[in-house]
C-alpha cells in the first residue's frame, strides 16, 4: 500500500505527458492489473471452494447411506435370530426408522445428483 501512494504521490508532482508521469502511470495500470489477477484469483478459489463443499456433502450423504444400509442389514439378521415378544417389536420397530432413513438418504442422494451437473458448469 505505501508503494501505491508513493507512486501516487509522485504521480501528482509530475505532468502527465512528461516521461515520468508515463512511466507512473503504466507503474498504476500495471498494479490495478496485479489487483484485478489478484480477484479473479479469489474468485476461482471461492469456485473450487464450493465444488469441494459440494463433494464433501455427497462424501457425507454417502457415508449416512453405508451406516443406514448397515443398520437394516443387523436388523435383518436380528430379527431373523430367535426374537420372542417385545423384541420382536423393537426390531420392527429399528427396520422401519432405519428402512424411512434409507428412503430419506436415496432422495437426498438423487437431489445432490440433479444439482451437481450445473454446478460442474462453473469449471467449464
Amino acid at each position: 500500500m505505501e508503494k501505491l501512494e508513493e507512486i501516487l504521490e509522485q504521480t501528482l508532482c509530475f505532468e502527465p505527458e512528461s516521461s515520468m508521469g508515463l512511466y507512473n502511470y503504466q507503474s498504476l495500470q500495471d498494479h490495478y492489473q496485479v489487483i484485478m489477477d489478484h480477484q479473479q484469483s479469489l474468485i476461482d478459489h471461492q469456485v473450487m471452494m464450493d465444488h469441494h463443499r459440494s463433494l464433501m456433502d455427497h462424501y457425507q450423504a454417502l457415508m449416512d447411506h453405508f451406516r443406514t444400509a448397515q443398520a437394516l442389514y443387523r436388523a435383518v439378521l436380528d430379527s431373523q435370530r430367535s426374537r420372542r415378544g417385545q423384541q420382536v417389536q423393537i426390531d420392527r420397530q429399528i427396520y422401519c426408522r432405519a428402512l424411512r432413513n434409507h428412503q430419506r438418504l436415496v432422495e437426498i442422494h438423487r437431489q445432490m445428483l440433479k444439482e451437481y451437473p450445473s454446478r460442474q458448469e462453473l469449471f467449464t
